[in-house]
């Protein structure tokens, strides 16, 4: 199956239009993670924390809808959750928390005690933070931070090659993953957090 999922500009009708769907989000995350990791200024950090969340958020939906676009568990619950404030979808630490229950994968995630802090601090005190400035002022230690990324690349490989997600990818795209996933590790490794 040839394909290629790219988040593309395109004319129609007179318009202009952004065509972009859940596949094309996730591995356009995954693609600007390994690009930021290739920069050389200092914003490159919080910039790879913000698409290393995207990723792994956007393929751990994916995962959790399966072949299913409704997302819903045997439980009954959906990647949707509906208030008087309108749908949203589910938050993070439950796409995570979800990843890891053999009733909704057959292949879960299985997260260390160490790999679960960093994916909760991945989370919490990096995309949050950044995603939700408030003022002030702020100093983060870049120690750790290629591991935070290595966790994140790990989650997304075992999602993309042994979930009901993969079954949304052509060739091509698989192949293009692979050669991203096998980048950032290679970025990764020869990094130093502190530049």
């Amino acid at each position: 199956m040839k394909s290629d999922r790219r988040i593309r500009v395109a004319k129609r009708d007179g318009r202009t239009w952004l065509e972009i769907d859940e596949l094309s989000n996730a591995i356009d995350f995954l693609e600007m993670l390994n690009s930021f990791l290739d920069e050389d200024n200092d914003s490159k950090w919080k910039w790879a924390a913000i698409a290393a969340h995207g990723a792994l958020y956007g393929f751990g939906v994916l995962a959790i809808m399966g072949t299913n676009p409704s997302g819903k568990p045997p439980d009954g619950s959906g990647i949707v959750n509906r208030t008087e404030k309108g749908e949203f979808l589910i938050r993070f630490p439950e796409v995570i928390k979800r990843l890891q229950d053999r009733s909704i994968l057959a292949e879960p995630v299985i997260l260390s005690k160490p790999q679960s802090a960093r994916i909760d601090k991945l989370n919490g005190m990096l995309r949050n933070n950044f995603i939700h400035f408030a003022p002030h002022s702020e100093s983060i230690s870049l120690e750790g931070f290629p591991e935070i990324f290595k966790d994140a690349v790990d989650i997304v490989e075992h999602l993309v090659l042994k979930t009901p997600a993969n079954r949304r990818l052509s060739e091509d795209d698989a192949e293009r993953l692979r050669g991203t996933i096998d980048a950032i590790r290679t970025r990764l490794a020869a990094s130093k957090a502190v530049p």
